[in-house]
C-alpha cells in the first residue's frame, strides 16, 4: 500500500474518533498515541526500479530528491492533526 493511502486511512481514523468520542475525547486519546512512519529501502528501490526507471527518466540523485520532497509533502498532509 502506498504512503498516500496510509495517510488517507490515518486521517479517516482520526475523523472516526472525533465522530465516536467527540473532539475533546478524541484529542485526549490521540495525545497519548505514538505514530511511527518508516520509509524503507523497498519503498525507495521498488519505486525507482518499477515506477520511474523503465525509461531512465531520472538519475539516482534526481530520484532521491523527488522521493525526499514527496515524503516531506506527505508528512505535512494530515489536516486532521492541525489541532493536536
Amino acid at each position: 500500500m502506498d504512503f498516500d493511502t496510509q495517510i488517507q486511512w490515518f486521517n479517516n481514523s482520526i475523523q472516526q474518533y472525533n465522530e465516536l468520542l467527540g473532539p475533546a475525547e478524541a484529542k485526549k486519546l490521540l495525545a497519548k498515541s505514538i505514530v511511527i512512519t518508516v520509509l524503507g529501502s523497498n519503498d525507495y528501490v521498488n519505486n525507482y526500479l518499477l515506477r520511474y526507471s523503465p525509461d531512465k527518466k531520472y538519475t539516482p540523485t534526481e530520484f532521491k530528491e523527488i522521493v525526499l520532497q514527496k515524503a516531506q509533502d506527505q508528512v505535512k498532509v494530515s489536516p486532521c492533526l492541525e489541532d493536536y
